[in-house]
């Protein structure tokens, strides 16, 4: 059986400097020696960033303070998906290596489903490891949770649902869209945003409303 696919490696440089003395904030290098799309629409990726990043300001991550200091460190990633135009859709990265000081592991995974072009479903999860990071030398684990519902009645009348619930912070949040296009580049939007913290009677909610009329003489 043959089997057709197309190779596109390749490599990225990413330079980022400080706009009043010059100096060398950031460079990385994106190198993707891998990188291949199967006949039957499925992909497959290894990629290897390092990076030298120079922290001169106070900075942190996800609560861990960064010490100021100039760092090098690398990282890798094997990301792998099918063809997201079909009913079913599955997707996953895994991403290793070191992390300023220390270490982090994230992995990825990504379900979708459309069962026709005017539903789709995702439900997508994210799991961080750090180890060793930051000036406390500190191991911390977080876990994102995200699901997401777009509805299209036609390509004037579309609607969407998202929610997110993040364990760092134990936070939820909803947001929920609705566009219609009544007139040509003329809408109105509802958006209703939710976000609530576990063991919290605190909520905060919104709602807004938009509405533009382009009339035409």
């Amino acid at each position: 059986m043959e089997i057709h696919q197309t190779l596109d490696p390749g490599f990225f440089v990413n330079y980022y400097h400080n706009a009043n003395d010059g100096t060398i904030q950031q460079v990385d290098f994106y190198l993707f020696p891998v990188y291949i799309f199967f006949q039957d629409g499925s992909f497959i990726q290894y990629a290897i960033t390092p990076t030298l990043q120079n922290i001169n300001f106070d900075f942190s991550i996800l609560g861990l303070p960064i010490a100021q200091d100039q760092y090098t460190y690398t990282r890798q990633l094997i990301q792998y998906n099918t063809d997201q135009s079909k009913k079913y859709g599955l997707s996953g990265s895994y991403e290793f290596g070191s992390y300023y000081n220390g270490t982090l592991n994230s992995t990825t995974a990504s379900l979708r489903f459309a069962p026709i072009p005017n539903i789709a479903l995702t439900a997508s999860y994210e799991h961080n490891h750090f180890k060793q990071v930051g000036s406390e030398q500190a191991d911390l684990k977080t876990h994102l949770a995200t699901g997401e519902l777009r509805l299209a009645y036609n390509a004037n009348l579309l609607a969407s649902a998202f929610y997110q619930y993040n364990s760092y912070d134990e936070k939820g949040r909803w947001n929920i869209r609705a566009s219609w296009q009544f007139a040509p580049l003329s809408f109105l939007y509802i958006v209703f945003n939710e976000s609530s913290f576990d063991n919290s009677p605190i909520q905060n909610q919104s709602l807004i409303t938009k509405l533009t009329y382009l009339k035409q003489f």
